[in-house]
């Protein structure tokens, strides 16, 4: 309600017509069958009286209790003067707002005297008790009867123009105001002023009352026309004195017509009359009171409604101060200002002062109302809107997703607020390119608005939402369809309003974006006009300037773009200060337009305090998704790596110009690694922040919370899928449980934490790959070794993609290059070189894999390889001469197995190009990192290791062939001698339909059992097995080799036991077949198919496996590919570093299963031969044999798709 009045029971205005009926109260006439009367007045009904007139409740209740147990006991139960007891004690009981004890008793006196009395005016009496007694328990609906009864009979006994008729008309009245029909309320009102009118004198003030308070129920009712004439004769009458001008009655009209002229655009009139109000509320209740709060309250609003938000802020704070002095730290009026100051200070682009209020308000509604009430909902989904714009987005996730519990929770499916907090939490998501979470949200709530006809002012702004989901994924032809029809649909509905401002800034984007740059311009022009009137100097008019300087920049005036980019940081400085992350994008601008102009110093010194701006709020997002554990957060640092690119590239330019070249190049060096760290990184870390834990219980418990922790992701991930689906389509057990799942893991999260933070406190720390310079890097490298990482870096300020090479020996100087060849020439250079390798014969995998029918294709593998080891590690060539390589390869790169590079290729006359060829195998042991940090991580093995198993190994899968019929892996379970290896002959099947092996959620175990079997890797595991010493349990063939049996080696812990574990058997990348989402690893299907053994060891299941291995060798194919996000060892070699494992060897392409049986074996052999080898050396010697060995033994496609992985 926009302007109320107070409201009590109305006892006072009685009190004298009970004091006459008490006298009289046992002499009324009554019917025949009431008692006696002979019997005189008991006193103690005046005393009682006397006492609540005294405000005396406690000790009229007790003398009333005392009273009536007499009357009951001498009189009778139902008699008139046990009804006044009955109404004396409800008083009691009213007065002291204990409304639940009190109804019981109006109700025994209400009986009793319809009994007896009839119409009555103590029956009136006692309806009007019951009624506001119900009122006061929020029972609006089953008051209103009774309060019609006291009326209908006082209308009866005392006549219709009675004065207690006109009050008994305005009670009820007040009573359907509360129930919220406004308008009937105000009907009800002209009753009791036309009573009134008659009962009482005209210029009685009561009138003038009533008067405002009818004009204020109009109001509320939406008639602003009668409602204004109301308000205003109130007015004319006080001025007439009829009350007082600066009186309570007087002043609440000022409020109410100054609320209604500011809801109906007369702003000058508003604030006039504001401030009258103002006045007379001060001078009458003095500068710190409620009422004078709500004034300041009302022109906050006013203020706020004319965008004059700097006006706004002063009545908002000063309405604080007051509503805390009157109310307390802990009062709802100041949750609602404090919501309204973090309204203006959000528009005033101050999102940190807009948090501090907004916590504030969180904090007193979750003490009112709960943690869970609606009220506080409404505060979440604010807060979360100054985090996301603060960029602190691990904590506005968790916000977003709390507000959208509550609404499933309090809401109808189809509610507004529920399509909102979805769409907000879709946009975020959008932004941070997590598109399949963000797409069924952005969708969810497009339909729920385009279904309610009532939204139909909201469709554009969830279908611009769904627009910038299109232009981030890069369909910017879609993105523009979407923004344009929002931007029609506003402008014909409300005109040139900031919305239309805002949709032409997303128009101009998506312009610039497809280099129609004088449409860009035209759109901006547009928005510019309205930002002008609405908010000029405004974050969103600053953009403007921001997109013309883009423009002038992609069009290559970069002059020009210049003194835009330098007015744009200047602003945003002025207006958020010099470390404010609003800042960075324009701080990446002019970097990057100084770098075009050749400015690379100051281009620098821009970009390093971009950089250190993005960094900063890297970790407090490492840090915040590690306490809400929403974990799945983009970095900043990855998802805003344009600014290290940016940086590596001028440091690279200012070389040789007077600058320190071995600082730049560390500097670089530390930059570059922001850009690069992947999930496999993360894994390693993750593993070595448990060890680091040292003692066996605490390193267990901190598995157990990372365990927690991805179940907690992995039911959250579902669950906000599951709640996009409409409530008529959705599984609402799944829903329950993914509910119950989430429960569980926080709880057991909050537990863990609790130890971890006094028992190991650096864990969160140590979680977090960080980036490492050279002296760290050389003190965790052999004597023999050379660090060799390599950064792609996007285009730039008019430069392409760019690779660099970092070399780090053991000891001397680095060397940083720039690559020869650009990103883009490197990649199409490994395209071609594996285009050109084609496998033979039988293979692991499901790729379909055609013969070598091609004489010229060794001449043409072995130039491709040696032209590639020219654009790459040649210009390191002295420096890696005779040492052992530990390569980080680049994102685009991380598909090049770098010994397949070729620094020698033998003349025309050699008989064996392959044999002959200076392949880097041949020279080099090579072991490759997911991230420079990920150096020496897998070293520190806890002390207290306990004596483990040397092999555990499972192979021979018992598969079928296509035919169904082949049989070769039965009768092959076990390694009954552990006999030397003899290789398999190669088989003639091929692969099935991929897009049969997946069924629903799990898979199709019949389907899977039709895969080519692989009898030859029961040899190979035997054989290694017999190399390392191992006895013949530890070989898992055939009907042992199940997804159950490796379940349970993990649980029992005699997998963690095993120094090398070994998978020789078929690996499926995601993607690969319909149905697979992630990596998989084949092993002997189950006669049916459950949730935790479908004959498919996924990269999820691996993470749950307990490891502490030195090696896993996985001779399968692919094993090295990425989950299908684009990102190299992100699949299996993730989940197994995440298990455990301190180093893998897995493979790069299908790998031919004769090949792979010699490798496996042949650098299992050296290591027994040598425990002292290292495992890429063994590798390397393994693949030289190959080499050697010459004709198809030495075919890269056939020795090459391995490499070693971790320390």
């Amino acid at each position: 309600m926009t302007a109320r009045f107070g409201q009590s029971r109305g006892h006072g205005a009685l009190n004298g017509l009970r004091a006459a009926l008490l006298a009289c109260a046992c002499a009324l006439p009554v019917a025949a069958t009431a008692q006696p009367v002979d019997r005189p007045a008991d006193p103690r009904a005046e005393e009682i009286q006397k006492l609540l007139d005294d405000e005396e409740s406690f000790a009229a209740e007790k003398l009333a209790r005392e009273a009536l147990a007499d009357s009951e006991k001498l009189l009778a139960a139902q008699a008139l003067e046990t009804a006044n007891f009955h109404r004396l004690l409800g008083d009691s009981l009213y007065v002291q707002r204990r409304f639940e004890e009190a109804e019981p008793h109006f109700r025994e006196a209400l009986e009793i005297r319809e009994r007896f009395l009839g119409e009555h005016a103590d029956t009136a009496v006692s309806a009007a008790d019951l009624g506001y007694t119900l009122r006061n328990q929020g029972r609006l609906e089953e008051a209103e009867p009774y309060y019609r009864q006291a009326l209908d009979i006082r209308i009866a006994v005392l006549g219709a123009q009675h004065p207690e008729v006109a009050k008994s008309w305005q009670r009820l009245a007040r009573l359907v105001d509360q129930r919220g029909d406004h308008l009937r309320a105000a009907g009800l009102m002209d009753e009791a002023l036309a009573a009134g009118r008659v009962a009482f004198q005209a210029t009685d003030p009561v009138l003038v009352e009533w008067t405002g308070e009818r004009a204020a129920m109009l109001h509320d009712g939406g008639n602003l026309e009668e409602a204004e004439k109301g308000y205003r004769e109130v007015l004319r009458l006080a001025a007439q004195g009829i009350v007082d001008t600066d009186g309570a009655v007087a002043a609440t009209a000022m409020v109410g017509l100054a609320n209604l002229l500011s809801a109906t655009d007369r702003p000058e009139e508003a604030e006039t009359m504001y401030r009258a109000a103002l006045a007379a509320r001060e001078r009458m209740y003095g500068q710190v009171h409620a009422t004078v709060a709500s004034v300041l309250e009302g022109m906050g609003r006013l203020y706020e409604r004319q965008q004059r938000y700097a006006d706004a802020l002063p009545p908002y704070l000063r309405a604080l101060a007051i509503r805390d002095t009157v109310g307390g730290d802990f009062n709802r009026a100041s949750a609602e200002n404090l919501l309204r100051i973090g309204a203006v200070y959000s528009a005033l682009d101050r999102p940190a002062d807009a948090e501090k209020v907004y916590r504030r308000a969180l904090a007193i509604r979750e003490t009112l109302d709960g943690l869970e009430a609606r009220s506080v909902a409404d505060v979440l989904r604010v807060l979360a809107g100054t985090l996301r714009a603060q960029d602190r987005l691990a904590e506005a996730e968790s916000a977003y997703k709390r507000t959208i519990a509550i609404d499933e929770a309090t809401l109808p499916p189809d509610h507004p607020y529920l399509a909102f907090d979805m769409m907000l939490l879709g946009v975020m998501f959008s932004g941070q390119q997590r598109f399949v979470e963000a797409r069924p949200l952005l969708e969810r709530a497009l339909a729920i608005m385009e279904g309610n006809k009532a939204l139909a002012a909201s469709v554009p702004v969830a279908r611009t939402a769904l627009a910038s989901l299109l232009f981030a994924q890069g369909d910017l032809d879609g993105a523009a369809d979407l923004t344009a029809r929002s931007l029609q649909d506003v402008r014909e509905a409300r005109g040139e309003v900031r919305e239309v401002a805002d949709l032409s800034v997303v128009m101009a984007q998506i312009r610039l974006k497809q280099e129609r740059f004088d449409a860009a311009s035209q759109h901006l022009v547009d928005a510019d006009a309205i930002y002008g009137k609405v908010s000029p100097g405004s974050r969103s008019h600053i953009r403007v300037s921001a997109i013309r300087g883009s423009i002038a920049a992609d069009r290559g005036d970069y002059a020009g773009a210049l003194p835009i980019f330098r007015e744009v940081l200047g602003k945003l400085e002025t207006i958020y200060g010099v470390d404010h992350p609003e800042t960075g994008s324009a701080r990446f601008e002019l970097g990057r337009t100084l770098f075009a102009l050749g400015e690379f110093a100051e281009a620098s010194q821009v970009l390093e305090k971009g950089a250190e701006l993005v960094q900063r709020m890297a970790e407090v997002d490492a840090a915040t998704a590690f306490q809400t554990r929403t974990g799945n957060v983009e970095d900043q640092a990855i998802a805003r790596g344009a600014v290290f690119d940016g940086l590596v590239k001028s440091y690279d330019r200012l070389r040789g110009a007077g600058a320190d070249d071995d600082a730049l190049a560390e500097k670089a060096f530390l930059i570059a690694q922001r850009v690069i760290e992947s999930q496999a990184a993360h894994a390693l870390a993750q593993m070595a922040a448990r060890q680091a834990a040292g003692d066996g219980a605490l390193a267990g418990l901190a598995r157990e919370r990372q365990d927690a922790v991805s179940r907690w992701r992995r039911a959250d991930v579902k669950l906000t899928a599951a709640l996009t689906v409409p409530p008529a389509d959705r599984d609402a057990g799944e829903v329950e449980t993914l509910r119950a799942e989430l429960s569980a893991a926080d709880a057991a999260i909050a537990a863990i934490d609790a130890r971890l933070a006094t028992e190991f406190p650096q864990f969160a720390e140590l979680q977090r790959p960080v980036p490492v310079g050279f002296e760290a890097v050389r003190q965790r490298l052999g004597k023999d070794d050379v660090l060799l990482f390599l950064a792609d870096t996007a285009g730039f300020g008019g430069a392409e993609w760019e690779t660099y090479l970092w070399a780090v020996p053991s000891s001397g100087a680095p060397r940083w290059v720039k690559l020869p060849r650009t990103t883009g020439e490197l990649i199409a250079a490994v395209r071609e070189l594996r285009t050109l390798m084609r496998v033979a014969g039988e293979v692991r995998g499901a790729a379909s894999l055609a013969p070598d029918t091609d004489a010229d294709r060794p001449a043409r593998v072995l130039e491709a390889a040696n032209k590639l080891y020219g654009a790459t590690l040649a210009p390191v060539a002295d420096m890696i001469a005779g040492k052992n390589l530990i390569v980080v390869p680049s994102k685009r790169l991380s598909g090049l197995p770098f010994h397949l590079l070729v620094d020698e290729i033998p003349g025309a006359g050699a008989a064996d190009g392959y044999r002959d060829a200076g392949w880097l195998a041949k020279k080099h042991a090579i072991t490759v990192l997911p991230a420079v940090s990920a150096l020496g991580a897998t070293t520190a093995v806890a002390a207290q290791r306990p004596e483990g198993l040397p092999y555990l190994g499972f192979a021979n899968p018992l598969l079928v062939g296509r035919r169904g019929s082949n049989q070769s892996a039965f009768g092959r379970d076990a390694c009954p001698d552990l006999a030397p290896l003899d290789a398999a002959a190669a088989g003639d099947e091929t692969m099935p339909e991929l897009s049969t092996l997946f069924r629903g959620a799990v898979a199709d175990v019949d389907a899977v059992r039709l895969l080519e079997p692989l009898p030859e890797t029961a040899d190979e595991a035997c054989a290694i097995a017999a190399q390392l010493g191992a006895n013949a349990s530890a070989v898992k063939l055939g009907e042992f080799a199940t997804e159950t049996e490796a379940k349970r080696l993990s649980q029992s812990g005699e997998m963690t036991r095993a120094r090398i574990l070994h998978f020789a058997t078929h690996g499926l990348v995601s993607g690969e077949l319909q149905g697979l989402i992630e990596p998989a690893i084949v092993l002997t299907p189950p006669a049916a198919a459950s949730p935790d053994d479908d004959g498919l060891l996924t990269a999820s299941e691996v993470t749950t496996l307990k490891l502490d291995a030195d090696w896993v060798i996985l001779s399968a194919c692919n094993t090295a590919a990425g989950d299908g996000g684009g990102e190299a060892l992100s699949g299996l070699a993730r989940a197994f570093f995440y298990a455990g494992a301190h180093s893998l060897m897995v493979s790069h392409w299908p790998v031919a299963s004769d090949a792979a049986v010699r490798l496996a074996t042949g650098a299992i052999g050296e290591i027994a031969a040598d425990p002292q080898v290292s495992r890429a050396e063994a590798l390397r010697r393994a693949m030289a044999a190959e080499i050697a060995a010459g004709g198809r033994r030495a075919d890269p496609a056939n020795w090459a798709p391995f490499i070693v992985v971790g320390g």
